[in-house]
């Protein structure tokens, strides 16, 4: 589940500095927990979009869930663009000793609205388009 403070009024009446946060949470059982990756996609980047590492903060439940927030400010950089987050499994590396040798092929990217910037004759104002753009190659039944 992906949500952000992109909605309702704040998303029509961002100004350069206000900050925007975007958050995914996914439920897992296990000790092998799924990793999440932020892009910025838009603007002057290619196709693939840039990986976001700043502003990023992780929180994990053991065995539980997993949710990673990430915190942007609205400005020049941010018009035109989106942001993706890539929920998805890699070898495990953990401490706990295994014999699996199989990495889960779960892998879903949510897509955020788009940020884009409209001008007034005194300042920059940041809106947003709806996102209609969800992949996967993959789906995992919540019980």
């Amino acid at each position: 589940m992906c949500e952000s403070s992109l909605t309702g009024i704040n998303s029509h009446s961002l100004v350069d500095g206000d900050h925007i946060w975007i958050q995914c949470s996914v439920d897992f059982r296990g000790f092998w927990e799924p990793s999440m990756e932020w892009t910025q996609h838009g603007g002057d980047f290619a196709s693939q979009g840039n990986r976001v590492t700043d502003g990023i903060e992780t929180m994990i439940s053991p065995s539980q869930s997993v949710t990673s927030k990430l915190t942007i400010a609205a400005n020049t950089s941010t018009d035109d663009s989106y942001y993706s987050c890539k929920t998805y499994f890699t070898r495990y590396t953990g401490t706990l000793q295994t014999t699996a040798n199989n990495v889960p092929s779960f892998s879903y990217t949510w897509n955020s609205s788009v940020i884009y910037e409209s001008q007034s004759s005194t300042q920059s104002f940041f809106a947003v388009t709806p996102s209609t753009i969800e992949t996967s190659s993959a789906w995992c039944k919540r019980l």
